[in-house]
């Protein structure tokens, strides 16, 4: 008496298109498989003798199909990533601590009033990239990160104290400075956001919290470098201004002729 036994195939199992035969020989306890590629149907004929009568028995098995192979880690793209990290960090820390500089020298403010203006800007810049506008602004990071240091060197160009500037009162001169303000954080923040996306991107999963923890270093070295930098600029409008604006120009280059590595888009 033969047998013939054959599950039913499950939707999923349909889907299969390389359907192949491979044929077990068995005896009553041990069996052995023959090799076939993965992510194929393997039929196998089991063949066991039961009180004299040999049971011919067909059984479908599906072999595991292997993940797909991982991108490795792109190391020219993330040095690129992560030297526009530093210079975008450096943009915003230098703001900082030179609006504290230039609050107290020149505009004769309190500390207090200096910390209520940069919490007024922080927030603004917050706010930006809650909104999500420059996602649907820019489709891909490359744009984003290009526009990114095109507004904070447009911004760069508002601290300068041009000819006629030094005649306006205290006023006319922090709306000045903070024109550019607006304009530096709010590409600040874009670019990081962006920059970290891509950082995110360029690594495999088992690379990936390496590569964002020292995407994070990278970006506490853009604040101290800024930090450290700040005391050097303040004595004047002018040294801060063209020191933003070389920091930018360079960026802005490096961009440029890095651009090509800016393959992914953003979803």
């Amino acid at each position: 008496v033969v047998f013939f036994v054959e599950p039913p195939l499950l939707p999923h199992h349909r889907a299969v298109k390389e359907e192949r035969m491979v044929t077990l020989s068995t005896s009553s306890s041990s069996s052995s498989f023959v090799n076939a590629p993965s992510g194929t149907v393997c039929r196998a004929e089991h063949q066991k003798q039961v009180d004299g009568v040999t049971n011919k028995i067909s059984t479908v098995d599906f072999l595991p199909v292997p993940s797909p192979p991982r991108p490795p880690l792109l190391a020219k793209n993330v040095a690129f990533i992560y030297l526009l990290n530093f210079l975008i960090t450096m943009n915003a820390e230098t703001w900082e601590v030179e609006t504290v500089f230039i609050g107290t020298d020149m505009w004769g403010w309190s500390i207090e009033l200096i910390a209520a203006y940069l919490s007024v800007f922080n927030l603004i810049s917050a706010l930006f990239s809650l909104s999500g506008m420059d996602r649907h602004c820019f489709r891909t990071n490359g744009h984003a990160v290009t526009c990114s240091f095109v507004g904070t060197l447009i911004g760069s160009l508002f601290f300068f104290q041009y000819r006629g500037v030094s005649s306006m009162n205290s006023n006319s001169r922090v709306s000045i400075y903070s024109g550019g303000s607006v304009f530096v954080l709010v590409a600040a923040v874009m670019g990081r956001g962006r920059l970290f996306d891509l950082a995110s991107k360029v690594s495999s999963p088992e690379r990936r919290q390496a590569t964002m923890s020292l995407h994070s270093s990278v970006a506490m070295l853009g604040r101290a470098a800024g930090a450290i930098l700040s005391p050097y600029l303040a004595n004047g409008y002018q040294t801060y201004g063209l020191f933003m604006t070389v920091l930018n120009v360079s960026g802005f280059v490096f961009v440029l002729v890095g651009y090509p590595l800016f393959e992914l888009k953003c979803g």
